[in-house]
């Protein structure tokens, strides 16, 4: 459990699916309803994170930039509690994505400078 919350402070999400994978079996039966669970939460998601890519070029301030990144964390908090690394590990990917308009949304103090 130690060397997992490690991986999830590092966001190492692949090293801690690699450890989840090595619980016990009454433990892979349990995962296996939360995996088809969490397909079923990827297909309403979906188009929801289809619209995310295609407002991705809509941002019209660095304040809406910044609060799409503070949603999509939380949604990384959310699938690592569940153990949902994949999930994680896709988000986490996307707030990179989104880190990197940064610097063409700037802020008003950046402007200035």
């Amino acid at each position: 459990e130690n060397d997992m919350n490690k991986a999830i402070s590092a966001k190492n999400f692949a090293k801690a699916g690699e450890l989840d994978e090595e619980i016990t079996v009454w433990k892979e039966k349990l995962d296996a309803e939360r995996e088809n669970e969490a397909k079923v939460a990827a297909e309403k998601g979906d188009s929801v994170e289809r619209d995310t890519v295609e407002e991705e070029a809509q941002f019209s301030s660095r304040a809406d930039l910044e609060s799409e990144i503070e949603k999509l964390t939380e949604e990384v908090e959310e699938a690592t509690k569940s153990k949902d690394f994949k999930k994680a590990s896709e988000v986490q990917d996307k707030i990179d994505e989104l880190e990197l308009l940064r610097e063409k949304l700037p802020t008003c103090a950046e402007m200035v400078t």
